[in-house]
C-alpha cells in the first residue's frame, strides 16, 4: 500500500510539475504577444520580403479572391468567380468547336491585359477590341478572350499558352515583359519548383506575433539569402517567346507580339527596355508581327493611371491601335 500511495505522490508531483510548466509557457508567449503588440512588431518572412521589395507572387497565389494556387502556374484565375468563366479566361464561354465563319482571338499577358476585375464587364483592352472588330457587322464573327493574369511573367504565359491550344485560336496576341523584369529572391521557375508556403504551421504561425518572431529566428538561422535576380532572365524570356511563336505556327496560330507599354517620368524619352528591345528582335528575326505599343504611348502619359497601367482611355487607344494592326492577319 505504502508502494502504491508513494507511487501515487510521485505521479502526482510529475503532473503538477508538468500542468505548472506549461502553464508558465503559456503565460510567457502570452506576455510576449503582448509586449509584442505593443512594440507594433511585424516581420515578413524572407519567403515574401526580398529587400524591402515584396514579393506579390505569394500574395496572388494565396491571397487574392480572384486566383488560386497552382503548382504549375503559382496561380491561375479562379473559375467562375469575378470576371472569369468556368474555362478560367474572361470573355464567353468557348465550346470546343469553333461555329462556323468566327474567328478566334487570343489575348495573352499581365495586368495591363486582364484590365480591372470588377465588374465581370470592367475596362479591358480586349472587350474593347472585341466591340471594335464586330462594329458594323450583322452577327458576330470575333471572338476575343483574355487569357491574362496579374503579375504573369512569360514563363507562366508560355504554359497559359500551351493550356488554350486546346481552343484552337486563330490568333494570339503576346505581350510580356514587365514581371519578367521584376527583381526578387528567387526566378518564376525556382519558385515552381520547391514549395511555395504550403507548410501549414507557416501560415498558422504568421498570424501572431510570437509566431512571426519565430519565422524570423528561423529565416536567420536556416534561410541563406539570395541577391535579387528577375523573375524571368531577358535569356529566358526570349526562348519563352520563341516557344510560343513555334507553338502557335505549329497549330495554325498567327502569333502577334505586342510590346509592353508604361509610362516614362520626365526627361526619359530615350529610355530603353530591354525586354522590349528583345521583343521586337524577336519579331525581325523570326518574321513575326509586332505592335510597338511602347513606342505608340512613350509620349502619351494622359493614357496611364500609373506607371505601367491603363486608364480607361488607354485601353481604349490600345485597342484601336491593334484592330488596326491585325486587320492584316485577319485577310489570311
Amino acid at each position: 500500500m505504502r508502494a502504491e500511495e508513494s507511487t501515487r505522490r510521485g505521479t502526482s508531483k510529475i503532473f503538477l510539475k508538468v500542468s505548472f510548466t506549461v502553464l508558465a509557457f503559456l503565460v510567457m508567449l502570452l506576455l510576449a504577444e503582448a509586449i509584442l503588440s505593443l512594440l507594433n512588431y511585424h516581420y515578413s518572412p524572407i519567403r515574401i520580403q526580398v529587400l524591402n521589395r515584396t514579393d506579390k507572387r505569394h500574395q496572388l497565389a494565396f491571397k487574392e479572391v480572384f486566383y488560386v494556387y497552382d503548382p504549375g502556374l503559382i496561380w491561375r484565375p479562379r473559375r467562375s468567380i469575378g470576371p472569369f468563366n468556368s474555362q478560367g479566361y474572361r470573355g464567353e464561354e468557348l465550346p470546343e468547336e469553333k461555329k462556323s465563319g468566327t474567328l478566334r482571338i487570343f489575348a495573352f499577358g499581365d495586368s495591363n491585359t486582364i484590365g480591372w476585375l470588377w465588374p465581370a464587364d470592367a475596362p479591358n483592352y480586349p472587350l474593347f477590341l472585341e466591340r471594335l472588330l464586330n462594329e458594323g457587322l450583322s452577327e458576330k464573327k470575333y471572338v476575343v478572350t483574355n487569357a491574362a493574369a496579374h503579375g504573369y511573367s512569360s514563363y507562366q504565359g508560355l504554359k497559359r499558352f500551351r493550356e488554350s491550344l486546346r481552343f484552337k485560336p486563330d490568333i494570339a496576341l503576346i505581350s510580356f515583359g514587365a514581371n519578367d523584369a521584376t527583381e526578387l529572391g528567387i526566378t518564376d521557375e525556382e519558385f515552381c519548383r520547391r514549395d511555395v508556403r504550403k507548410l501549414h504551421i507557416d501560415e498558422l504561425l504568421i498570424n501572431y506575433k510570437t509566431g512571426q518572431l519565430v519565422l524570423s529566428l528561423m529565416d536567420k538561422l536556416l534561410v541563406k539569402r539570395a541577391k535579387p535576380v528577375p523573375r524571368v532572365s531577358l535569356e529566358d524570356y526570349e526562348k519563352n517567346i520563341r516557344e510560343m511563336i513555334r507553338l502557335a505556327r505549329k497549330s495554325g496560330i498567327t502569333p502577334i507580339l505586342l510590346t509592353r507599354p508604361f509610362r516614362l517620368q520626365e526627361n526619359e524619352q530615350d529610355r530603353k527596355f530591354p525586354y522590349n528591345e528583345a521583343t521586337l528582335r524577336i519579331g525581325k528575326q523570326d518574321h513575326v508581327p509586332v505592335l510597338d505599343l511602347f513606342l505608340y504611348f512613350k509620349d502619351k502619359s494622359s493614357c496611364f493611371m500609373d506607371s505601367n497601367h491603363y486608364n480607361e482611355d488607354g485601353m481604349e487607344k490600345a485597342a484601336a491601335l491593334i484592330s488596326s494592326g491585325i486587320r492584316p492577319s485577319l485577310k489570311k
